[in-house]
């Protein structure tokens, strides 16, 4: 078997593992904020995290994370009751989260090993990340209808993922090869045996 197809297939059980933890970890959350603090103004999500380590792990690859929680974020907190439609909600969450992959050029540009290796890189990275997923939903927000009044909710509740992400991409980070391009990671695990 070629390298190269090693490599296609090792990504692509890596992006479904991440895919399945983004999903798992949503519905988790969801269900878990959902009955023990249900009269909260705020949101906990995972879903920039598990997006930010893809990003550096794949590249734009990243964003089928990004949309992916975003939907699970919807369908696991159901629509009934809202003033919009349901599907205004997908549109929302898994559209909007797709404007995080905007980090991605950003994160070439940097390069990816020396975003590794600081710190306040890191957390650079992350916070953009999760700032343009909320300038994406409040975007997508604006477009189906939301009350210009109403659009500042989409970053104040979402406060707290602010902090959720950049622990968890903290501690991705201090784990030997998770917060880390593959193919860079590949190429040092062949060098060091």
């Amino acid at each position: 078997m070629s390298k190269q197809r090693s490599v296609n297939r090792y990504r692509v059980i890596d992006l479904a593992i991440f895919a399945v933890l983004t999903a798992v970890f949503e519905c988790l959350i969801v269900k878990a904020s959902s009955g023990l603090f249900r009269q909260e103004n705020w949101v906990v999500s995972l879903t920039c995290a598990m997006a930010c380590i893809v990003y550096m792990r794949w590249g734009v690859w990243g964003c089928i994370h990004a949309v992916l929680g975003g939907v699970v974020w919807c369908a696991a907190n159901g629509t009934a009751g809202r003033q919009l439609p349901g599907w205004c909600f997908y549109i929302i969450y898994g559209a909007g989260n797709a404007l995080s992959l905007a980090v991605v050029p950003l994160m070439k540009k940097i390069g990816k090993e020396e975003i590794r290796k600081s710190k306040w890189k890191i957390l650079f990275i992350s916070l953009l990340t999760q700032l343009l997923m909320h300038i994406g939903r409040v975007t997508a927000a604006f477009l189906c209808g939301v009350p210009a009044g109403e659009l500042i909710s989409f970053f104040t509740t979402d406060a707290l993922s602010y902090v959720f992400t950049a622990l968890v991409v903290f501690a991705a980070s201090a784990a030997d090869g998770v917060y880390e391009d593959q193919l860079h990671y590949l190429k040092r695990l062949q060098k060091e045996e």
